[in-house]
């Protein structure tokens, strides 16, 4: 089974491929820009949110982005299993939080965040719909 960040973890996915109009990483939540283009999801794009970065891509070259399924995607560190996410925080592009009250975003934690590399990087199974 993947563990890597970006990675569908099992059943069915769905995903797209588009031109990256700033670097993402792998496991990033992505939104468009106001080009059309994948750029990092934050505060101020959240609505335009489209998925989850499969691999890491630089400004201009082809990135894959998961819309659908199970997928294994950056979140801030208190996530815990079930939680509804919602835009980034503050100072977090492309690291999904919990969203606030109101209104359905789509996108739920499976599980709890985790940071098996010791890195800062906290992970969690997202379910993507």
């Amino acid at each position: 089974m993947p563990t890597d960040l970006g990675d569908r973890e099992y059943g069915h996915g769905d995903s797209i491929t588009e031109t990256a109009g700033a670097d993402v990483e792998a496991g990033d939540f992505v939104a468009l820009d106001s080009n059309g283009e994948v750029a990092l999801a934050d505060t101020d794009n959240a609505g335009e949110l489209i998925g989850i970065a499969s691999n890491d891509a630089a400004a201009g070259e082809t990135v894959t982005v998961w819309y659908r399924g199970a997928v294994k995607g950056k979140v801030v560190s208190g996530v815990g299993p079930n939680a509804e996410l919602g835009a980034p925080a503050t100072g977090t592009s492309g690291t999904a939080g919990v969203a606030e009250s109101g209104g359905s975003t789509g996108v739920r934690a499976l599980t709890g965040a985790e940071d098996p590399d010791g890195d800062g990087t906290y992970e969690a199974l997202i379910l993507l719909r």
